[in-house]
This record gives structure tokens, sequence and C-alpha cells, in this order.
């Protein structure tokens, strides 16, 4: 048997060396349920301000968008001193 015969005898064709392998495809699990009895987290400063000045910065500008409130609310915090 010469080289030739060995080293082609090895596949059937040459589609089987040109084949690549399958990927193998891994399983995910899932995503983690939420625990219900988790408790929440603390609001932050710009949050606990924004709660106890949204109804004041609405009665003096009744006719701004969401958005601007936010945005005034924030300028205002902004203005405060740390020590407030």
């Amino acid at each position: 048997m010469s080289s030739d015969e060995q080293s082609s005898g090895t596949y059937e064709s040459d589609e089987e060396i040109e084949q690549e392998p399958e990927p193998v495809v891994k399983k995910r699990r899932g995503k983690a349920g939420k625990d219900p009895n988790k408790p929440k987290r603390n609001m932050s400063a710009f949050f606990l301000y924004s709660n106890a000045n949204r109804a004041r910065i609405k009665e003096e500008n009744p006719d701004i968008k969401f958005g601007r409130v936010a945005q005034l609310l924030s300028e205002e915090l902004k203005q405060i001193s740390p020590a407030e």
C-alpha cells in the first residue's frame, strides 16, 4: 500500500473532510424568579424630594409636561444646601 492509499482511505469522500462540526447549543437555565418577600430598596434623596414637592410644582405650573416637572424639581434640588 502506498501512502496515497492510506491517506485517502481514512475518509470515504472529500465531502466529509469539508463539513464543519455542528456547534454545541448550550441550554439556558432561565431567569431566577423574583422573591415576593424581598424588601424594596430605599428611595433616593431626589425621589423623596420630588414626592414632597411635585404637587407644589404642578400648582405653580399647571400646563407643564411630566418631563419638565422633573427638570424643575432637579434644578430646585441642586440649589438646596446639603445640610437641609
